[in-house]
């Protein structure tokens, strides 16, 4: 499944979103652009206040984390 998706999405927009009226309007913008994927980074500790958010949006696959060291 995750190959598909990867296929279909030729652009991954990653956001830190720490509100749920972001997290609305970047939804939004996401599908009426149909952009379906969005990583959502988790450099914000108000990111986990929302989390549950996530689910109002069907239409959008959410991946959710960070990096934290790159080699």
């Amino acid at each position: 499944m995750i190959n598909e998706i990867l296929k279909k999405n030729k652009i991954i927009p990653i956001a830190t979103i720490t509100n749920k009226n972001d997290l609305s309007n970047v939804c939004t913008l996401l599908i009426d652009n149909q952009i379906t994927l969005i990583e959502v980074t988790l450099r914000d500790p108000m990111v986990e206040s929302i989390i549950n958010y996530f689910n109002d949006y069907t239409r959008i696959n959410f991946s959710l984390g960070t990096v934290k060291n790159i080699y």
